[in-house]
């Protein structure tokens, strides 16, 4: 399979420290992306913080209709999109692009919630199906490694289900294009502290840690819950394959990772389900690790992208990487 052996190289950085990066490109001195930023996280971040409760209930009021106003363009995209990957109707594609601005103005709004009063409470209708396989791949091989794609839920299921004594650790990337050199410098470190605050109550390791891979096959070689998700656009493993009628980039770390580690992958569904969210935990996915690393992937990635094609089918609305941006 011409696309894994040309990942070979970049499967076996996983577990190691980074090569030598390209020099980096000369930057703006100041970009559009710079002066919004820093409007949002200095001055509208500092009235908001006078009156948080006021500033969450008008959000949540207001998100909802302002986004689809705002992002009419993008919902046009997104509509086109998902015709065409799913096979559906246009009147389904529309509906559906519909839905999925609402549910990105609501993960937007939980994210400022928690920024200003603490993580919202998740609801009334909540779920969690599937915890047996969960407690099981633990009783029997000690680390499990959870994966799926990016839902718009994941924050709030991992939040719940470490009240529910599961732990998982996760990894965190940041996306930093547009910025210019005065974002780098003044904005930069801001959005990394508002971004720890969004984030409270979850465990990760940042991307660009160099030893990023390693505290993930430590934690599932102490027994613990590793959570991947496989459509990392910003992963250093990633490679773009078939997809939903098209072609994306998905990691190929959690093939590298679970063979390394010999521990079972379990398929994890997070959606917002009326004011709460379900979660769905399945079966391990029939990986196999026998054979060389370039043999395990082309055994293993068809299973992976075949899981993945069917989260993004069960709940399309909900899959937050349909568009970029």
């Amino acid at each position: 399979m011409e696309v894994l052996a040309k990942n070979s190289s970049g499967k076996q950085l996983l577990m190691q420290d980074r090569t030598a990066a390209a020099p980096a490109p000369v930057l703006p001195f100041i970009t559009l992306v710079d002066v919004l930023g820093l409007l949002k996280a200095y001055p509208l971040y500092g009235l908001m913080r006078l009156c948080p409760d006021f500033s969450v209930w008008v959000a949540k009021a207001a998100l909802g209709p302002a986004y689809q106003l705002i992002h009419r363009g993008k919902r046009r995209l997104l509509a086109k999109t998902i015709i065409q990957s799913l096979d559906v109707p246009v009147s389904e594609g529309r509906a559906l692009a519909r839905l999925w601005i609402r549910h990105y103005a609501r993960h937007r709004w939980e994210s400022l919630s928690t920024l200003l009063s603490g993580p919202p409470s998740i609801g009334d209708q909540r779920s969690v199906l599937g915890l047996q396989h969960l407690d099981r791949a633990l009783e029997e091989n000690g680390g499990v490694l959870l994966v799926s794609v990016h839902w718009f839920a994941s924050m709030p299921a991992k939040r719940l289900l470490r009240r529910m004594n599961y732990p998982i650790l996760t990894v965190r990337a940041w996306r930093r294009k547009g910025l210019g050199r005065v974002g780098n410098r003044w904005l930069l470190p801001r959005l990394l502290q508002l971004r720890a605050r969004i984030r409270t109550g979850s465990e990760s390791v940042d991307l660009d840690d160099p030893g990023c891979a390693l505290a993930l096959a430590r934690r599932l070689r102490e027994g613990g819950i590793v959570h991947l998700a496989s459509d990392a656009r910003e992963s250093n493993t990633a490679v773009t394959v078939r997809f939903l009628n098209g072609r994306v980039p998905l990691s190929s770390g959690v093939l590298e990772l679970a063979r390394l580690c010999h521990c079972p992958v379990l398929p994890l569904v997070a959606v917002y389900a009326g004011n709460g969210i379900r979660i769905e935990l399945g079966a391990p996915l029939g990986f196999r690790y026998e054979g060389t690393a370039e043999e395990c992937a082309r055994t293993n990635f068809p299973i992976l992208i075949a899981e993945l094609e069917r989260q993004v089918r069960s709940a399309p609305d909900q899959w937050a990487f349909w568009v970029e941006g």
